[in-house]
């Protein structure tokens, strides 16, 4: 067949929906097709060429670069024989056909790559240059540009595009703020009108000099140790020494010492706290309590002259009041209310010149009060000059 003018590459941009692209030169087989993805060589069981396409088993991501180039193996495998009817038309086209899509695709190898022996010239910002073959050597001449400089124009840098096969494509300079984007060094030596202090850098949550040096004057040397104003010496567990202690005071925070199970028996001392463990050793200790027994505590208690014509009690704790209700019969008001009626009532009423004996009776009981009687021995209610009444629970 005939060979027309054409170039052996052709590159699409993908979508990430679309599985074809056409293949726009000729192509006598798959393998003579290299498919690239953003410059990767993609696995011959990734694609399939039919009808003229190359067909994906599944669809490059969106913006990515395939490539289709043709790429003629440098091998002959066809042999012309006399007695086995091989020159033929249609062999005889194929092989001259390979033959120039070859040359196609070496001549498109050879205008796409720079001379090597050919200079490179800068314009603009860019310096240096060369001849590739000896090393090409670009920079940036120096640019004005301060501390508080805005990039724009005025600042280039250099790009140097590629083609997928790796050839010179392009070089040029494009601005630094510039749609190529990129990064840019600039040699601290080369920045002008820098700041002196760290506000003019735009820090505000930092020490100062004299900030720092005052901090500095605190060091351990000594001079500061142990002195007003100054900081504590540490022992050698890491804690501040006992003697560099705030004392602690009903108004004071500070440091306190536990007293020992002696000082909470003696109960002098007025410096020192207690342990809930010496706590309970000295309630036992000053209420001569020994053993381990529980103690309980009397919740209310009074005495009271039941012969008064109005009746108030002469001693007592947690008693508001005492009811008269009759001869021999009172009720014990509680100032608090007991937990529940399951208390113990203990009481005694003395002896009157004219009775036989006297003894103390319950009548009832609630949280808030119990009643009494004050009965002589023959069963009858008698008032009493004293009476005492204690409450257990």
């Amino acid at each position: 067949m005939a060979v027309p003018v054409q170039t052996p590459y052709q590159e699409y941009t993908a979508n990430g929906v679309t599985t074809s692209f056409a293949v726009t030169f000729q192509c006598l087989s798959k393998d003579t097709l290299i498919v690239t993805i953003n410059g990767l060589e993609q696995s011959p069981t990734l694609w399939n060429f039919t009808g003229g396409n190359v067909v994906f088993v599944a669809a490059p991501a969106n913006l990515a670069i395939v490539g289709i180039k043709r790429s003629t193996a440098l091998t002959r495998e066809v042999t012309y024989q006399t007695y086995d009817n091989s020159f033929r038309p249609d062999v005889l086209n194929n092989d001259i056909d390979r033959l120039w899509h070859v040359l196609q695709e070496n001549q498109y190898i050879y205008n796409k790559k720079v001379d090597k022996s050919a200079q490179i010239q800068t314009l603009g910002n860019l310096q240096g240059g060369g001849a590739i073959e000896s090393g090409l050597t670009l920079s940036l001449k120096p640019q004005a540009v301060t501390a508080d400089y805005a990039f724009g124009s005025s600042v280039k840098i250099p790009v140097i595009t590629l083609n997928q096969d790796g050839t010179i494509k392009t070089l040029v300079e494009v601005d630094l703020a510039g749609t190529e984007g990129g990064v840019f060094a600039i040699p601290w030596i080369d920045v002008i009108n820098t700041p002196t202090t760290l506000n003019g850098y735009g820090i505000t949550d930092a020490y100062t000099k004299t900030e720092i040096n005052t901090a500095l004057s605190f060091k351990e040397d000594g001079a500061n140790k142990g002195v007003p104003g100054g900081y504590a010496g540490l022992d050698t567990d890491g804690k501040i020494v006992a003697t560099q202690q705030r004392p602690a005071s009903t108004t004071v925070a500070g440091a306190v010492e536990i007293a020992t199970s002696t000082e909470v028996n003696t109960a002098t001392d007025t410096t020192r706290v207690v342990t809930p463990s010496t706590l309970l050793s000295g309630v036992k200790n000053h209420l001569n309590v020994s053993g381990g027994a529980p103690m309980y505590a009397c919740r209310a208690w009074v005495c009271f002259d039941g012969t008064s014509a109005t009746i108030t009690p002469l001693a007592g704790g947690n008693v508001q009041s005492i009811t008269d209700n009759g001869t021999g019969d009172y009720t014990v008001n509680f100032t608090t209310a007991m937990p529940d009626a399951n208390y113990v009532v203990m009481g005694t009423a003395d002896r009157e010149a004219t009775s036989t004996g006297m003894f103390i009776t319950i009548e009832s009981m609630t949280v808030s009060s119990v009643r009494i009687l004050s009965r002589v021995g023959n069963g009858g209610n008698t008032d009493s000059s004293f009476v005492s009444v204690g409450v257990l629970r």
